[in-house]
């Protein structure tokens, strides 16, 4: 087995701790639409651009880590499909059971607050395993499910962007897909383009862009790293100004470069400075339990909420981080923990 990349493993926290602040709502990512602080108004409709790129990211390291991997198809499907899609199913399930006893854990600290219940209906229960999920964050697993469907072909795309010019030639579409060419369409009043990039999909491209960004030379110098956050703060503060005038952004051209900057600024830290070891034990123990804390979140959010009014004293900022990041805690140790003690009781009998 394959020793684990502590910089992927930090990533993977980042972007938990970003899905469960997507969450938020009023406490955090729309903080800006019910708060008179200046702080409060401006962190959160930065935070709401930069929040976007947990999933992109979630999609890049798994580009990074598969695509450069062989495998059959036989065992592809076995191991990585009907492994996924029963997870999915259980955590649609799951979930679906604790949405219809009225969320036991959130009434327990709002017994004010009216909560919906409803009766099971296996009706509903097949809908939702069709398509939507118990709750709305279970698109990602249909969007990974998706992706690992792809797979196969995707490795066949990547070898192919290892010659320069379709790197490149990608990257210069996307550019045209995302925003010459919307930008064309209102300044000409157009209705939307007939064209159709469904390459540019998450479970697509985000992964391909994981697996060139992980590999090529380029992504791994100090300069282009410095380019980048130069080029994210200057998209940054357009964007505010847009958000300001109430213009509508090119979401997917932000949300790809503060992805890419993120990422390969990263992977630089990691690389240029040496990670001590217990740094780096500790991040790959937390990256275990990202993706079990994923399909918790709903729970561990409400588990976490009194935090939130532990820590309002400080501010609202304050508060919103305490119960964030506690919630995230909490979900990656325990599954990391669960995880360390199945692996430790599997060795033992083998």
């Amino acid at each position: 087995m394959k020793k684990k990349k502590a910089y992927l493993e930090c990533l993977r926290v980042f972007s938990i701790i970003g899905v469960i602040y997507c969450h938020t709502a009023a406490r955090g990512l729309t903080l800006y639409e019910v708060t008179d602080v200046p702080f409060e108004y401006w962190f959160s409709k930065i935070a709401l651009l930069f929040s976007q790129v947990c999933v992109p990211i979630f999609f890049m390291i798994s580009g990074a880590l598969l695509l450069p991997r062989k495998e059959d198809l036989q065992t592809h499907l076995r191991h990585r499909v009907l492994r996924f899609s029963v997870i999915t199913v259980l955590a649609i399930f799951l979930q679906y059971l604790y949405e219809i006893a009225g969320h036991p854990i959130y009434a327990m600290w709002h017994p004010e607050e009216p909560v919906f219940r409803s009766s099971f209906s296996f009706s509903d229960l097949w809908t939702m395993f069709h398509s939507t999920g118990a709750i709305y964050q279970h698109w990602f697993l249909f969007a990974y499910l998706s992706f690992l469907l792809l797979l196969p072909f995707l490795r066949y795309a990547a070898k192919a962007l290892e010659e320069k010019q379709l790197i490149w030639y990608l990257l210069a579409l996307y550019l045209l897909v995302t925003i010459v060419y919307p930008f064309f369409e209102r300044w000409q009043h157009l209705p939307p383009s007939g064209l159709q990039f469904p390459l540019f999909a998450n479970c697509a491209f985000f992964p391909l862009v994981g697996y060139v960004c992980d590999r090529e030379e380029i992504f791994k110098k100090g300069r282009t790293v410095l380019a980048l956050i130069l080029a994210s703060l200057v998209v940054t503060v357009i964007n505010l100004v847009m958000m300001e005038a109430k213009k509508d952004l090119f979401e997917a051209f932000y949300v790809f470069l503060y992805t890419v900057t993120i990422y390969i600024a990263v992977k630089y830290c990691f690389e240029r400075w040496q990670c001590p070891k217990k740094l780096e034990s500790f991040w790959i123990f937390c990256g275990s339990g990202v993706f079990g804390t994923y399909l918790l979140e709903t729970v561990l959010r409400h588990l976490c909420d009194p935090i939130y009014g532990l820590f309002l004293g400080l501010g609202r900022i304050p508060a919103l981080f305490a119960w964030v990041i506690s919630a995230a805690a909490l979900g990656v140790f325990v599954v990391g923990a669960t995880k360390k003690i199945f692996r430790a009781r599997s060795n033992k009998k083998s």
